[in-house]
C-alpha cells in the first residue's frame, strides 16, 4: 500500500512538471531557450525527486523505529536493512547504524553488528557510541589488540573519560602489557585520584613488578582515603611485613585488632612482628589471645612455644611444644617448635659462659638435632628443619665424647633444671 501511494505522488510530479515544460516549450517555441532557467527546472525536479526519497526512508525508518523501542529487533531490522540500502547519502547515518548494530546484538549476530559499527563509523568518524559498541565486541570476544586499539581512539575522542582508560587499563592487562596497564592506571588515578578500585587493580599490577614501595605507596593512598576499610589496612601492614617494615606493620595490625578482635590472620602477623623486633613478651600475650579464642589452633600454639623460649621461659615452652606433638603427632611444625625450644636454651647457657661448650650443652642440643630430624619428615617445614640440622651437627656430642661420658646420660647444672 505504502509502496502504490509513493508511486502515484511520483508520477504526478512528473506530469506536473512535464506539462510545465511543454506549455514552456510550445508557447517559445521561436525563442533561444534560457539556460538559467533550464537548470532551475532540472533543480526542482531533482528536489522534488529528492523529497519523496526522503520521505520514503523517513517511513521506513520510523518503521523501524516502534519495535526497536518495543525490543522486536527482527521486525526492526527488517526496516532498518532498507534504510541502510537506500540512504546513500547519510540522511540518518548517526541515528541508523548503532541501531541496527544493537538489533543485531539483540538477535544475536555479532558479525553482523560489528559491520554496521563499522559503517556507522564511516558515516561519522566520531561516533564514540559505535566505537563504545566496538570496545565491547572485542571485550567478550577476547580480542585484546582490537580492543586496545579502540579504546586509544575512545579516550581520544572522550579525553576526560576514565572508563575508557580503565578499559583500556583491563585489556593490556589481558594481553600481558604490565607497563602500559601500570602507565593507564596510575593515568586513571590521576584524573581520580579516589577510584579505589582502579588503586586497588594498580596494587596488585604493582606487586608483580616486586617494586614494593611502589605497592605500599599505592596501598597507603587506599588506606588515607579509607580509613576504616580493614582490608586495605591489612595489605597495607602485610606489604609492610614483607618489607621487613615491622614497626609500621605492628601500627597498622594493632589498629586492625582494635576494631575486630578476632581476627586471627591480624593477631598471627601481630605476633611474628613482635618476635622479628624481639618484642617476645608482647608477641607471647598475643599468642595466649589467639588460644583463647581457638585453643586447637596448633600453628599458634607453637608460635607460642616459641616465643616463651625467647623470654627464658623454658619449662612452659616446652609444656605448649609437647601438646602439639601429642594431639598432632605428624605435624613437623610442633618438633620445630621443641628443637628451637632446646636450641634456644643451648644457645643461652653457652653465650653466659663465653661461648665454651659443655657436654651438658652438648647434650641439649642434640635434643634439638632430633627434634629437627623428626620435624623434617613433614614437607611443609623440611627446609627449615635441615637449616637448623646444618648448624646443629657441628656442635652434638661425637662418638668421642659419648666414649668420655658413658654415664652422664642427662645435661646438668643451673640452665638446664628444667630438662627432665
Amino acid at each position: 500500500m505504502l509502496r502504490k501511494k509513493e508511486l502515484t505522488v511520483f508520477l504526478l510530479a512528473v506530469m506536473i512538471l512535464t506539462l510545465i515544460a511543454s506549455i514552456q516549450f510550445t508557447g517559445c517555441a521561436s525563442s533561444k531557450p534560457d539556460p538559467a532557467l533550464e537548470a532551475a527546472r532540472q533543480k526542482a525536479l531533482q528536489d522534488s525527486l529528492m523529497a519523496i526519497h526522503k520521505k520514503k526512508i523517513s517511513r521506513l525508518f520510523s518503521f523501524g523505529l516502534e519495535p526497536f523501542k518495543q525490543g522486536n529487533y527482527e521486525k526492526a531490522l527488517k526496516y532498518f536493512r532498507q534504510v541502510a540500502k537506500l540512504d546513500t547519502t547519510g540522511i540518518y547515518g548517526k541515528a541508523l547504524y548503532k541501531r541496527l548494530g544493537t538489533a543485531y546484538i539483540q538477535t544475536g549476530k555479532p558479525d553482523s553488528a560489528e559491520i554496521a559499527y563499522k559503517m556507522g563509523i564511516k558515516k561519522n568518524p566520531n561516533d564514540v557510541y559505535c566505537y563504545n559498541a566496538l570496545g565491547y565486541l572485542c571485550r567478550v570476544r577476547g580480542e585484546n589488540e582490537k580492543g586496545i586499539e579502540t579504546y586509544k581512539k575512545l579516550h581520544e575522542l572522550e579525553p576526560d573519560s576514565t572508563s575508557h582508560l580503565k578499559y583500556l587499563g583491563e585489556l593490556y592487562v589481558k594481553a600481558d602489557m604490565y607497563p602500559e596497564a601500570i602507565a593507564t592506571f596510575q593515568k586513571v588515578l590521576q584524573m581520580d585520584p579516589n577510584d579505589t578500585k582502579s588503586q586497588e587493580t594498580l596494587s596488585t599490577l604493582l606487586s608483580q613488578t616486586g617494586d614494593i614501595e611502589k605497592v605500599i605507596e599505592t596501598q597507603k593512598s587506599l588506606v588515607e582515603q579509607n580509613p576504616e576499610n580493614l582490608r586495605y589496612r591489612m595489605d597495607l601492614a602485610q606489604s609492610y611485613f614483607k618489607s621487613s617494615q615491622f614497626e609500621k606493620a605492628i601500627e597498622q595490625f594493632q589498629f586492625i585488632v582494635s576494631k575486630d578482635p578476632k581476627n586471627i590472620s591480624a593477631l598471627e602477623y601481630l605476633g611474628e612482628s613482635y618476635q622479628q623486633v624481639d618484642k617476645f613478651s608482647k608477641a607471647v600475650e598475643i599468642y595466649k589471645k589467639i588460644l583463647s579464642f581457638d585453643p586447637n589452633n596448633k600453628k599458634n600454639r607453637c608460635n607460642l612455644a616459641m616465643a616463651l623460649a625467647a623470654t627464658g621461659r623454658y619449662a612452659s615452652a616446652i609444656k605448649e611444644a609437647k601438646t602439639v606433638i601429642r594431639n598432632n603427632p605428624d605435624y613437623g611444625l610442633g618438633y620445630i617448635a621443641m628443637g628451637v625450644v632446646y636450641e634456644t636454651c643451648a644457645e643461652k647457657c653457652v653465650k653466659q659462659k663465653g661461648g665454651k661448650i659443655t657436654w651438658d650443652d652438648k647434650l641439649v642440643y642434640k635434643l634439638a638435632y632430633d627434634s629437627f630430624v623428626k620435624a623434617k619428615k613433614d614437607l611443609s617445614v623440611k627446609q627449615d628443619a635441615e637449616n637448623h640440622l646444618n648448624y646443629l651437627v657441628t656442635v652434638i656430642p661425637t662418638k668421642d665424647d659419648y666414649f668420655m661420658h658413658k654415664n652422664d646420660k642427662y645435661p646438668k647444672g643451673s640452665c638446664y633444671t628444667w630438662i627432665r
